[in-house]
């Protein structure tokens, strides 16, 4: 930049490698240490066409975002930001020098794959892809960009089959723990249960053997009593008659 300090931009992805229909979030962090002013953010894919046989060179947007959330970001300021972009052919039907996958007519058609393993003597058509991001600092201050490359493939059937031997699992896991927590909570309740029970028994013998106990006082107090009233009798036997 031709001002006094520093604008920074990184750009990250989670990860190097999407398939079709993957969902790319690209991760955007600004440090301005300079007098300029961020006016807006500008997040784009661009798939790179390279016909070796005729040397051209073609270079295509097939899905963009901008952004102004957040800004203008000012000098001696910081921001990131999370911008997410879905490439796919759906969306560029319309427009003329997009590589694909198969036929224009064609509705399952995707756009080109990457090429892997290129060298300086491959012959052919060579397709790659980069996210841009772009920092438009308005119209005196230019723009700063950054391209991040990534490839973009097909999921082979080998994945599809161990995705969803990875789904069954996860259901049968499901459903173990499902029947283990289950299993617990009856257990719990089949406690309970018997808790009560043995105290509902624990009352009522309880309740009983105090009724025993009250019973035997009673009868004892009745024996004393009946004792001397039996002694009083006695002693008025003896007593001489005048």
């Amino acid at each position: 930049m031709w001002s006094p300090g520093k604008l920074t931009l990184e750009v990250c992805l989670d990860r190097e490698q999407y398939f079709h229909g993957d969902v790319i979030r690209v991760t955007v962090f600004i440090n301005n240490k300079s007098r300029k002013t961020v006016r807006s953010i500008k997040v784009s894919i661009i798939q790179h066409t390279e016909v070796t046989l005729v040397s051209g060179h073609y270079s295509k947007t097939v899905a963009s975002v901008e952004s102004r959330e957040a800004c203008p970001v000012t000098p001696g300021s910081s921001l990131t930001r999370v911008l997410s972009l879905v490439p796919s052919s759906a969306s560029n039907k319309d427009r003329r020098g997009i590589a694909l996958d198969g036929m224009l007519k064609e509705t399952d058609s995707n756009l080109a794959c990457s090429t892997l393993n290129t060298t300086s003597d491959s012959i052919g058509i060579l397709i790659s892809y980069v996210v841009r991001a772009r920092l438009i600092l308005g119209t005196i201050g230019g723009d700063l960009t950054c391209d991040v490359p990534f490839t973009l493939n097909n999921i082979e059937p080998g994945c599809e089959r161990q995705d969803s031997v990875s789904d069954d699992a996860f259901q049968q896991n499901k459903q173990i723990l499902k029947q283990k927590e289950d299993l617990i909570s009856t257990q719990r309740k089949l406690r309970r249960q018997i808790t009560r029970e043995m105290s509902a028994d624990l009352v009522i013998e309880d309740f009983a053997r105090r009724r025993q106990m009250s019973a035997e006082k009673s009868s004892s107090s009745i024996e004393v009593q009946g004792s001397q009233d039996d002694g009083k009798e006695v002693s008025q036997d003896k007593c001489p008659t005048l």
